[in-house]
C-alpha cells in the first residue's frame, strides 16, 4: 500500500568560485521559470548578491520569511549574507530547490 505522505526532497546545489553568484542566479531563473520550482538562492558569507536587488531592469520585494530577510526577484527568493544557523532553517523550509552560494569554504 502506498502512503499519502510524501517525504518532501529539496534539491540543494552549493556553487563556490569566480562567476558562481551569477551561474547561482541562472540555475534559479531555469527552476523557476521552467520547472514552475518554488526557489531560493542562499549567499553564505558576505558577497555580491546585494548587487541584484539593486538593478532597475525589473521589480525587486524585499520580505521576512522565517525570520530572515531577503528580497524578491521575477519570483525567486534571495536571501544575502546568511550564516550557518540562517541558512539551517531554510533547509527546513518550503523551498523544493535552494542554490548556496558559497563565498568562503569553512568548516561548517
Amino acid at each position: 500500500m502506498k502512503s499519502i505522505y510524501q517525504e518532501k526532497k529539496t534539491r540543494i546545489y552549493a556553487l563556490h568560485g569566480i562567476g558562481s553568484t551569477r551561474f547561482a542566479i541562472a540555475i534559479a531563473n531555469y527552476y523557476c521559470s521552467y520547472c514552475k520550482k518554488k526557489v531560493a538562492v542562499i549567499e553564505a558569507g558576505e558577497g555580491t548578491l546585494v548587487d541584484v536587488s539593486r538593478s532597475k531592469d525589473s521589480k525587486v520585494s524585499s520580505f521576512v520569511k522565517y525570520e530572515l530577510v531577503g528580497f524578491s526577484k521575477m519570483k525567486v527568493d534571495y536571501y544575502p549574507n546568511l550564516c550557518y544557523e540562517e541558512i539551517l532553517k531554510l533547509l527546513k523550509g518550503s523551498y523544493e530547490v535552494l542554490i548556496l552560494d558559497v563565498k568562503d569554504i569553512s568548516h561548517d
